[in-house]
């Protein structure tokens, strides 16, 4: 829909690189509220505001993997649960991710587990998590926090 010539409502939007949004758009162009985001590396649905995933969500990876929970400002981040479709796997708590490291296209994502252990993924943009060692995340992370190019 449109309104003084800007998208306003509920519509959908299918980008030249075949991405496509579904969902709410204020007269800004912000997307607000329940949608959906498929692109090539999965689809998220969920809540949005002022453009990001922000709230309640679920991300399904192309190779399976489900991450369902909370994220703030388009990133994960808050209670949720990751599954690995390969093996079963269940990772349940408390989500946070790093940013992105330009050098190699990877990100951390840090869970604090319900029973009190931390498990680390690493995940290189558009592959699989990698599940690492909490001794070599500190390593990484410092690698990471010193040298972010």
């Amino acid at each position: 829909k449109w309104k003084n010539g800007k998208q306003h409502g509920r519509g959908e939007v299918t980008y030249a690189n075949k991405d496509t949004i579904t969902g709410m758009w204020n007269e800004l162009k912000i997307l607000e509220g329940h949608g959906a985001y498929t692109y090539k590396n999965g689809r998220y649905e969920g809540h949005w505001r002022d453009d990001k995933e922000n709230g309640r969500g679920k991300m399904t990876y192309t190779n399976g993997d489900i991450y369902d929970g909370e994220w703030k400002d388009g990133r994960v981040r808050g209670h949720g649960t990751l599954t690995f479709s390969a093996n079963g796997e269940v990772i349940k708590g408390v989500f946070d991710r790093t940013d992105t490291i330009k050098k190699d296209n990877t990100y951390l994502l840090i869970c604090k587990q319900d029973d009190g252990t931390t498990r680390v993924m690493k995940k290189v943009l558009g592959g699989d998590f990698t599940i690492i060692d909490p001794i070599q995340y500190d390593v990484m992370f410092k690698t990471y926090a010193y040298n972010p190019e």
